[in-house]
């Protein structure tokens, strides 16, 4: 039997101060993290590429717009 992953996205912007005790308190519920970013100013990025590389998790981090999602709701990692 194959074991599903699923991804927890976020899509943030300047959430330095909520980023962890959002990771933490998903911590082991997903296979993969992901972070849209649309332009924070703060340390949002750093803060989440830190605690992903704390916890050895797969992270991905997209920093600017907002991506988009076809008609059909697909939309692959292989976009970012």
């Amino acid at each position: 039997m194959v074991k599903t992953k699923i991804a927890l996205t976020v899509i943030s912007k300047d959430k330095e101060d909520l980023i962890t005790r959002l990771l933490d308190s998903t911590n082991a519920l997903f296979d993969y993290y992901i972070l849209v970013d649309t332009g924070s100013s703060d340390r949002t990025v750093e803060v989440w590429k830190e605690w992903c590389d704390k916890k050895g998790v797969n992270a991905i981090v997209k920093v600017g717009s907002y991506p988009t999602v076809d008609v059909s709701g697909k939309q692959t990692l292989a976009d970012f």
